[in-house]
């Protein structure tokens, strides 16, 4: 199984990790909070801290299924596309986003 796109604005890598059906069950938790935690941040205006339980809930579960689902790359372009640093345009920001995706 390589990948698994989880939903269509996320993605976080599965790597083949136990049997299959172990791998779909893994990957369908981790879609499911993935997906509740980007509707806490739609919804945060712009603030990823109002939703902090959630991100380290899916961070523990990502690390533990050895899924990378790029929290550290939104929560730093979320941060600098809400500060004063905007101006300039975040570039580094987004290129590690689009590199983690």
């Amino acid at each position: 199984f390589g990948s698994r796109h989880l939903d269509s604005a996320f993605r976080c890598d599965l790597p083949p990790r136990g049997g299959q059906a172990t791998a779909i069950g893994m990957a369908s938790a981790i879609a499911a909070k993935k997906k509740e935690w980007t509707a806490c941040l739609a919804k945060s205006s712009g603030n990823p801290g109002r939703c902090e339980k959630l991100e380290k809930e899916l961070a523990s579960a990502s690390k533990f299924a050895g899924v990378e689902c790029c929290i550290p790359e939104t929560v730093s372009l979320m941060r600098c596309t809400g500060s004063s640093r905007r101006a300039k345009g975040c570039a580094e920001e987004f290129l590690n986003m689009r590199e983690c995706n």
